[in-house]
């Protein structure tokens, strides 16, 4: 009986591998169009922030590094200090000035 539902999960989980694979493949997508956009934007802040977020591995000014740093947000993990950190750094005259040009 037990082991009959089993079965049935196990076979579930077998018959909906292609769809998994369609969500992390948008997942991906996702991820490299934003890595690249942040790497865009964000290549220039400092490596240290306020808040502890940006880090030598945290952080956009690669490809790689911002491929994972978002991963691990989307994982939850420190999001909110990087995003406390690089709204820091987007401030006029901020922590050796980047981000002046975008404050006009």
């Amino acid at each position: 009986q037990g082991l009959a539902a089993l079965r049935k999960i196990v076979a579930t989980l077998y018959f909906s591998l292609p769809q998994l694979a369609n969500v992390a493949v948008l997942l991906l997508l996702a991820i490299f169009a934003f890595a690249v956009l942040g790497v865009e934007l964000f290549a220039s802040a400092p490596l240290e922030g306020p808040y502890g977020g940006v880090t030598d591995r945290a952080n956009f000014a690669n490809f790689v590094n911002a491929a994972l740093t978002l991963f691990c947000m989307c994982s939850g993990e420190l999001w909110a200090d990087l995003m406390h950190d690089y709204r820091y750094f987007g401030q006029a005259g901020q922590l050796r000035g980047w981000g002046a040009q975008w404050a006009g």
